[in-house]
């Protein structure tokens, strides 16, 4: 899940990128492309301005051609209507001499030619400036005073002529050049802009290349790599699975032939001796025992690694749990001869707020693994400390002198399904779950578990750490002993004779383990009647006053919460205990919450039926 998150952040800041970077491109394409536009329209706008001040004089040529033309006429001229006619013609032309001249005034009013032509260059020829001014000034006189008569018409046309034909030879000269001079300029900008446009294409390419093609090669790639990692993970997750459940078919099938072997010897040769009996009856008893302990290993380690597992704390003997634990324990040390010791380093707290069945669930099965991987004779200490200055305050070391760990297997053992040797020679069983569930358990109480130290052929040091918060004032201890206190019965009571005058109903579908329950009960002094049906427990129930009931939950027909809810409804009053082989908490909960006043998970042994009953009594009471 944690690749899948991580490619998913990666698409995304690789959207994110290439937006951003399209967005920073765009920009920039476009602010280049707007200025080399603009430029582009400046260089036509001088190309439109010099068209029409090249334009401009000639038709102010043609003008005074036609001025000229008139001029000559004047001599001839002999009625005054042919005169006024060409005094008109005169005005006529000078308006249009005028106009024309208003552009030219406008242009030459510029400082800088951004028009096209230089006017600061046009400025420097003070001849040509001279004469420009007197006809644009000339003609605006005109225009605003024309000549009445023909010798004024005369008058003006020989001062136009005379004066200012030559200038305009200059004039055009002076604009050819500067033409041919714009024309080489433009040729010039042209292969400017080509080679900008030429720029832009590349920035473009280099753009895209950077935006789109390089994040989206990256991304390919980084997934690609991730994918080979994934799936080398999931080719080792996948061997080391395989090879846990061929460790733990090993697991199961050892005990299974045990237990299965003894019943058919049981079975075939009904006159066996009461010792052989004991002896078959504490293998069956024993194998069985370790088949429901792999049973819980799997399904705590399955709760650990979806986050579900429950901590339930409360006020603990730290130095009762520990006697417990090593009354247990050492057991198996003895059988090897191994010297296990159990030792407090400094003052320790006798009463603690933590998880007993946890505490013990970790330290059996690290003081266990140090037993297995000790060879006989050899030592197992389990040292306890604490400091209240550290979160977490409480402290196991497990100290042995077995085999050791080496160093390319240290991380490996606390993984699940995974175990040092998973060969078919290996030496030691075991599923390989119990370092990885302790560890997990060890992580949810507020600790952790790490290996100290460890030394092939030497030995190796586990370190447990706990939250545990001290529960009373004067609660700390110098030292503590590990002698195994003896439990003597309850109420002084025979202990198969528990149960004497309460009279039971036992509700199981399962004929065979309503037949074992009866004969446990009964051997604890109970009246026991058996039902294999809802339907059947209600009528035995009409017809009978039970002190207790013993209800499985799922039953063909009415099923255990119905048959408890027809049974309150009876007015049946007495405790009603839910039969089950479902031991999750969930399921706990929710026989609490329909009603039933206990919770019996399958297989149950006697002296445990017995206790649940009991308990379930004494409430009621």
């Amino acid at each position: 899940m944690k690749q899948v998150r991580d490619i998913n952040k990666q698409i995304k800041k690789t959207k994110s990128k290439f937006i951003l970077f399209s967005v920073i491109g765009l920009l920039i394409i476009f602010t280049a492309s707007i200025l080399a536009f603009q430029y582009h329209r400046h260089f036509i706008n001088q190309q439109k301005t010099i068209q029409v001040l090249y334009k401009t004089f000639n038709d102010q040529i043609y003008i005074m051609h036609e001025m000229t033309l008139i001029g000559e006429k004047i001599p001839y001229l002999e009625s005054e209507e042919k005169k006024s006619k060409t005094i008109n013609q005169f005005k006529t032309l000078t308006l249009a001499l005028n106009e024309k001249n208003k552009v030219l005034k406008k242009w030459f009013s510029l400082r800088q030619g951004n028009l096209g032509v230089n006017s600061g260059s046009f400025q420097d020829k003070q001849e040509l400036k001279k004469k420009i001014e007197s006809l644009i000034l000339k003609t605006e006189k005109l225009a605003q005073h024309p000549p009445q008569t023909i010798e004024a018409v005369k008058n003006e046309i020989s001062y136009l002529t005379t004066h200012l034909q030559s200038g305009f030879d200059d004039i055009f000269a002076f604009f050819d050049t500067h033409v041919n001079a714009q024309y080489q300029s433009t040729l010039v900008t042209l292969d400017k802009v080509g080679i900008l446009l030429i720029i832009l294409c590349i920035v473009e390419i280099f753009l895209v290349w950077l935006l789109v093609f390089k994040p989206l090669f990256s991304m390919v790639v980084n997934q690609q790599e991730r994918f080979v990692d994934t799936l080398f993970e999931a080719n080792t997750a996948s061997r080391s699975k395989t090879d846990f459940l061929a460790n733990i078919s090993h697991e199961i099938r050892t005990p299974m032939t045990s237990i299965l072997g003894y019943v058919d010897l049981l079975k075939s040769k009904p006159n066996h001796t009461k010792e052989e009996l004991h002896s078959f009856l504490q293998v069956i008893d024993k194998n069985a025992s370790h088949l429901l302990s792999l049973i819980d290993e799997i399904l705590d380690v399955s709760k650990i690694e979806a986050g579900k597992i429950d901590i339930k704390k409360e006020a603990v003997d730290l130095p009762k749990l520990l006697n417990e634990v090593y009354s247990l324990i050492n057991v198996k040390a003895r059988e090897k001869k191994i010297y296990l010791e159990f030792k407090n380093e400094g003052q320790i707290p006798k009463i603690v707020h933590t998880d007993p069945k946890r505490i013990k669930q970790i330290l059996f099965n690290t003081v266990g693994n140090a037993i297995k991987f000790t060879e006989e004779n050899g030592r197992v200490e389990l040292v306890v400390s604490y400091n209240p200055e550290l979160k977490d305050n409480l402290c196991f070391r497990v100290i042995d002198t077995g085999l050791g760990i080496p160093k390319d297997k240290v991380n490996k053992i606390f993984k699940p399904f995974e175990q040092s040797d998973t060969s078919n020679s290996r030496k030691f069983g075991g599923t390989g779950l119990g370092l990885a569930l302790s560890r997990g358990i060890a992580r949810k109480l507020g600790g952790n578990i790490t290996i100290e130290s460890s030394e092939v052929n030497k030995g190796t040091t586990f370190k447990i750490t706990l939250c545990a918060n001290i529960v009373g004032e004067y609660s700390l201890l110098e030292r503590f002993s590990t002698n195994v206190e003896q439990n003597p019965d309850s109420n002084g009571l025979d202990k198969d004779k528990q149960l004497y005058g309460k009279k039971i109903l036992v509700v199981d579908d399962a004929f065979e383990n309503a037949r074992l329950f009866k004969i446990f009960l009964t051997k604890a002094g109970a009246e026991t009647d058996v039902a294999t049906s809802g339907v059947e427990a209600l009528n035995l129930t009409q017809n009978n006053k039970y002190d207790l009931v013993l209800l499985d939950l799922q039953m063909p027909g009415l099923d255990g919460f119905e048959v408890l809810r027809e049974l309150r409804k009876m007015s049946f009053d007495n405790p009603i205990l839910a039969l089950t082989a479902h031991a999750m908490d969930e399921e706990k909960q929710k026989t609490k919450k329909a009603g039933f006043d206990g919770h019996i998970s399958k297989p149950v042994k006697y002296d445990e039926l017995v206790e649940h009953v009991r308990s379930a009594q004494r409430r009621q009471a």
